[in-house]
């Protein structure tokens, strides 16, 4: 990252390319919560098949050993030409299931871990945006600490790293009033996902300092946000980390990461909207390829509803389609056409009223649109036609197949989308849990 422009102004802001360093850190923070979501279920997959086999091995010998009833209990006797294989095995088996119980604890603990890292890179986007911001830190050198730097640039660095490690010592809800202040403006207004986001970084604290034990300190901070516990919930219970709740925890962290930093990039730079937009566009495309409607929902009304401003029309019109696609694919048609209502497309560009046709399904408008567009559109292309989930339910009929070739003079060959691996995984392993 280039700092060596000392000025605030806008231009100089632009010009050191700070906009990409936005968009770095948030798609680097993104990466990483899909790899851990990725990562989970198949290292459960791999314990799961260990435990089985395990299992079957235990069975085995219990099989070939001697039952006997002692004291009211019964035995097995294994034989001793087994027995050490059979410790081996025992132990393996409780190894297991101690990974089984470990892992999706570690799992909590990894994410949150990452949200930590990423909000410390947006607090050093913030300091060298803007130095000024630096100026109100209480930080203090000394003269012996002072005359360690080579010059104040270094110097500057130091101070730096001090605030963020100040402020990551914080709680996460104490971390976002630190930003509130630091920013003047408000985060949490609105922000329905918080007190989910709280809970998640307080049961981290558990799995990290007390093994998952519900402490005091961890139902006052729940019940001071409004998070929704199980009313049975006491001091002294244990917590654990369930399927349903690693997806849970997992959309909170990514909602909360992407939301903060999209808000901070905007209020920063805001002469670089049109490339903030684009990307969230590209976020939430993504989310949809591969079948995360839900996720995909509530970051495409976080652009479309609470966000003021855009970088063009354009941009807004095309947030708009994907907000109400995300519904269409979910299979909510009420929402999406709700969402499409509240533009007037007559006066759009052809692709827009092509997807608007396609999502209300008026096929016959649709294949008018298409040869409109015609062959050599750089934003609808063959390409479109097979990758856009727009196009999911529209590419099975004949007629759009038959214009699809009157166009390109070719056939249409249909692009089969595969979801993620964690998607199936989760949902087979899913089932072997209760929520906890």
């Amino acid at each position: 990252m280039n700092s060596e422009s000392k000025e605030n102004g806008v231009d100089q802001i632009e010009s050191i390319g700070f906009s990409d360093w936005f968009s770095i850190e948030i798609e680097d923070f993104v990466n990483k919560v899909e790899g851990l979501i990725d990562t989970v279920p198949i290292v459960m997959s791999m314990v799961e098949s260990r435990l089985k086999s395990n299992l079957g091995k235990y069975e085995e010998f219990k099989r070939e050993g001697i039952v006997e009833d002692v004291e009211e209990e019964r035995m097995v006797k294994i034989k001793l030409e087994n027995f050490s294989e059979y410790k081996k095995v025992n132990r393996t088996i409780q190894a297991s299931k101690t990974a089984y119980h470990i892992i999706p604890r570690n799992f909590i603990v990894s994410l949150v871990s990452s949200y930590d890292a990423y909000l410390g890179n947006l607090i050093k986007l913030i300091f060298n945006v803007y130095p000024d911001k630096l100026n109100q830190s209480e930080k203090q050198l000394t003269f012996s600490e002072l005359s360690q730097f080579e010059d104040l640039d270094e110097a500057r660095d130091f101070i730096i790293e001090k605030e963020i490690e100040t402020v990551l010592r914080k709680s996460h809800h104490e971390q976002i009033k630190w930003l509130e202040n630091k920013l003047s403006m408000p985060l949490r207004k609105g922000l329905e996902i918080y007190p989910t986001f709280i809970e998640v970084t307080e049961r981290r604290n558990l799995f990290v300092h007390t093994d998952g034990i519900v402490s005091r300190q961890y139902l006052k901070v729940c019940l001071d946000h409004k998070v929704k516990l199980d009313k049975n919930l006491s001091i002294d219970d244990s917590l654990g980390a369930s399927p349903i709740y690693i997806k849970k925890a997992a959309n909170a962290i990514f909602e909360m990461g992407v939301k903060l930093g999209h808000v901070i990039w905007r209020k920063l730079l805001p002469n670089e909207l049109k490339k903030a937009d684009s990307e969230l566009n590209n976020l939430c495309y993504e989310l949809m390829y591969y079948g995360d409607y839900e996720l995909a929902q509530k970051i495409l009304k976080f652009g479309f509803e609470e966000l003021k401003k855009y970088g063009n029309q354009d941009t807004k019109l095309t947030m708009c389609i994907n907000y109400a696609l995300s519904f269409y694919l979910d299979g909510k048609y009420g929402m999406c056409n709700n969402i499409l209502d509240q533009n007037d497309w007559s006066a759009t560009k052809d692709k827009f009223q092509l997807a608007v046709a396609v999502l209300k399904k008026d096929y016959e408008s649709a294949v008018s649109f298409m040869r409109k567009i015609g062959p050599n559109n750089d934003e609808v292309n063959p390409v479109s036609y097979m990758e856009w989930p727009l196009f999911d339910d529209f590419r099975k009929y004949d007629l759009f197949k038959e214009v699809y070739k009157e166009i390109y003079e070719k056939e249409f060959q249909i692009m089969d989308r595969e979801p993620k691996n964690f998607v199936k995984l989760m949902n087979r392993i899913e089932g072997k849990y209760e929520e906890e």
